[in-house]
């Protein structure tokens, strides 16, 4: 055979070579990130979404700008710092995005107040001076668990959440092993003057015979959305504040687990409200050595006598139209916890974390179009995610922290049979080092 001929059969049967034109298909990008030795609780996107504004847990309050986010983890550089009120657990934006607010209850303290702490966004900005906020106002309420600016930015709709009595242990649906003490609460949503600080009436009171499990507010479409047991059901009223009443009311399905608390998430455009909803799960009951169904103490029953159930907690995303309570259904048959973020400034895209009863953790973005999962990350650790007020960029904050320990000590632990000094080594945590990383994945591809 020719030299020739032999090229040309290698030549026949050479893998192809890819296109010059070759592009990788439209996907979910990470822009940059940047790293800050603080823990971040909490991220708030200023309205030109160039900056941030990040709470620490030292109380600190850092701003950081959006072009500080590279590749390889720069060092944040912030520039501004601002001391938070202690006992202020939420920075917000007044409606017309020219201040920043924390509120700080009293929290039943005879020696404190409840107040409101405006910071003007210009200022912080600007990073001078920012000893004390702009304007302090007290407010003639003791105990506050949210507080939320109303869409004219003239009163506050402040939540006051009371226990109202101890209920009964909770029994597993159908019977069986579980159970659990529950506690029940009343809720009312007080008119409070931004300006003032005084009362002037009830936006809402929940006087039936329900008890709170949970709230979220829409200042622009003056919207309440409250999450409710009401016996063994989960409900989902919505008030419009402007007459007080209830626009709609939605049953949640499945059984409830009495006395448990769920999140909820408004969408910026006022089209879609995320709720957490606990519940109770039911576990297959297997029949164990000496006839148990769980495998453990005892023998089991007499013949014939159906094996008991195990009741598990769960929390499951669920997912409403704001306007009118209509839900949207999310795979959810697997998740066994959940915790929702919020939405894209469109309602367009959902963001949360799961953990699947395969033991799989992820972090997670559902489409409220079709209710499905569009993105997901493997592990959640611990984490905070935060959409940025225009466009489909996702903040994530990953958290860690490290305990740093001194010098090794012996520690004298009495003596031996034989007389001898037995010792112990001792190592005390001298301080903990947080650290928090930030990065922005842009989601556009995910809606196109």
């Amino acid at each position: 055979m020719s030299c020739s001929l032999l090229l040309a059969l290698a030549a026949a049967v050479a893998a192809p070579i890819p296109a010059d034109a070759e592009k990788p298909k439209p996907r979910p990008r990470l822009t940059g990130t940047v790293s800050i030795p603080a823990q971040v609780d909490d991220v708030l996107w200023l309205p030109d979404g160039k900056h941030l504004i990040l709470r620490c847990n030292d109380g600190v309050a850092r701003v950081v700008r959006r072009d500080q986010f590279g590749d390889d983890e720069p060092a944040a550089r912030p520039v501004a710092e601002f001391k938070l009120p202690a006992g202020g657990h939420h920075l917000a934006l007044s409606p017309d995005g020219g201040e920043v607010y924390a509120v700080a209850s009293a929290g039943g303290r005879l020696t404190a107040e409840s107040r409101a702490h405006f910071w003007n966004v210009k200022r912080v900005l600007d990073g001078k001076d920012l000893a004390k906020a702009d304007r302090v106002v007290a407010l003639d309420v003791d105990t506050i668990n949210t507080a939320t600016l109303t869409a004219d930015g003239r009163r506050f709709v402040a939540a006051v959440v009371e226990p109202r009595k101890a209920a009964a242990q909770q029994q597993p649906v159908g019977g069986g092993w579980g159970g659990s003490q529950s506690r029940e609460y009343s809720a009312r949503f007080e008119r409070v003057s931004a300006k003032t600080g005084d009362r002037d009436g009830e936006w809402v009171k929940l006087d039936d015979d329900t008890s709170y499990a949970g709230h979220t507010f829409d200042p622009k479409a003056n919207r309440l959305f409250v999450l409710l047991h009401a016996g063994d059901e989960l409900l989902m009223r919505c008030f419009d504040l402007a007459g007080g009443k209830a626009a709609w009311e939605r049953k949640l399905p499945g059984p409830t687990l009495k006395g448990a608390m769920g999140n909820l998430v408004v969408s910026p455009d006022g089209n879609w409200v995320g709720v957490v909803q606990p519940t109770l799960f039911a576990n297959p009951a297997q029949q164990g050595p000496g006839g148990n169904p769980f495998g453990g103490r005892g023998g089991g029953g007499p013949a014939g006598r159906p094996l008991q159930v195990s009741y598990s907690s769960r929390s499951v995303p669920v997912l409403l139209s704001a306007k009118t309570g209509e839900p949207v259904e999310l795979p959810a048959d697997d998740i066994t916890h959940t915790q929702l973020f919020g939405f894209s400034a469109d309602g367009r895209l959902m963001a949360g974390t799961v953990h699947r009863d395969t033991g799989v953790s992820q972090t997670v973005v559902w489409d409220t179009k079709t209710g499905q999962v569009v993105k997901a990350w493997a592990g959640r650790g611990d984490v905070h995610l935060a959409f940025a007020p225009a466009g489909h960029e996702l903040l994530a904050v990953e958290r860690e922290r490290k305990d740093v320990y001194g010098a090794t000590t012996a520690v004298p632990q009495g003596f031996s049979g034989n007389g001898g000094q037995q010792w112990t080594t001792n190592r005390e945590v001298i301080r903990t080092e947080f650290k928090s990383t930030l990065g922005v994945w842009d989601l556009a591809p995910l809606v196109k």
